[in-house]
């Protein structure tokens, strides 16, 4: 720069002095050492933010899940709340253990706990928030760490999972809720442990009347299947109206956020055909993603594709 522009080129004033131990941006930098500190004032004030953000849980709900059945704990309020399988879903579970892929695993009975404890006592949670905009934070314990994983990004590959999450979903929203999960270990998890298993042998049933005594005892109001089809009869008004106050709130314009509807190539007819959802897809046009189902593989989408990657396709050869 200087041999082009001339000695006058360079401000020599503007320069440090070369340090191998830099301030940038309020990080310490150490060339010698490779490392980055971060000062401590800063570190609280980061602590500071995410606390602020993610307060500490109002309810903790610790929960179980078995082949025999369910429980999930309002440690607060002190409520147990217990589930027995029925003749058919402990069919299900059987079905499912000798090979069936009908989802009746145990990361979604584990998930089952989540949105029984909240359709039971989700909307009196909010009673317990102070006054304010800010969702009412409930952690949930849960000793499956797929089911953790579920319940924190609210996905799964699950079919049967996906509309209890997207429930779950609904009523983050509609009851001003946040959730969130971390894994238990089992052997901490003794009262919700019992509390799943009271129909495998009198001695849990015993045990679990001694770990939660003068604790109120409920049972679900809904099964199973009653709690699936909650997401379906939610009409798409109501969801619509939810997702719309749910962008408001996060700043984001409404009118971006809406229900999907099948605009070509005869898909409503193809759906209604059960055509799998891939070829539905393929010849549809989304008007939003909100709503958007999980995309599921079927053999008759990858038979053909499959066969001309491995042997090639003879009409476009060369």
């Amino acid at each position: 720069m200087t041999a082009i522009l001339g000695s006058g080129a360079v401000n020599e004033d503007k320069f440090t002095e070369w340090n191998t131990s830099q301030k940038f941006l309020g990080l310490q930098f150490d060339t010698i050492a490779e490392t980055i500190s971060i000062p401590a004032a800063k570190i609280a004030k980061v602590r500071n933010f995410v606390a602020s953000a993610l307060p500490e849980p109002a309810v903790v709900v610790e929960m179980d899940a078995c082949d025999y059945g369910l429980c999930a704990l309002d440690t607060k309020a002190n409520i147990a709340l217990t589930y027995r399988f029925s003749p058919h879903e402990l069919q299900l579970i059987a079905r499912f253990k000798t090979g069936e892929a009908n989802g009746f695993n145990i990361n979604f009975r584990e998930l089952l706990s989540c949105a029984f404890a909240t359709h039971e006592w989700g909307p009196w949670w909010p009673q317990s928030a102070p006054e304010g905009r800010r969702p009412l934070h409930v952690h949930f314990h849960i000793d499956n760490t797929s089911a953790v994983a579920w319940q924190n990004r609210l996905a799964s590959r699950n079919t049967r999972a996906q509309d209890i999450i997207r429930l779950l979903g609904y009523w983050e929203s509609s009851l001003n809720l946040r959730f969130s999960a971390s894994h238990i270990a089992g052997v901490d998890n003794t009262r919700a442990d019992a509390g799943s298993r009271i129909a495998a042998h009198p001695a849990y049933a015993t045990k679990f009347k001694e770990l939660t005594r003068g604790w109120t005892q409920v049972s679900p109001t809904i099964d199973v299947r009653g709690l699936s089809s909650l997401w379906r009869n939610i009409s798409a008004t109501i969801r619509s109206s939810a997702i719309k106050k749910a962008a408001a709130q996060n700043g984001e314009d409404p009118k971006n956020f809406r229900p999907h509807s099948f605009r070509a190539g005869a898909a409503t007819h193809m759906y209604r055909a059960v055509v799998d959802a891939m070829t539905i897809q393929f010849y549809g046009r989304w008007v939003s993603d909100t709503f958007k189902t999980y995309t599921n593989l079927c053999a008759e989408s990858v038979t053909s594709p499959a066969a001309n990657m491995v042997t090639g396709s003879k009409e476009h050869a060369a």
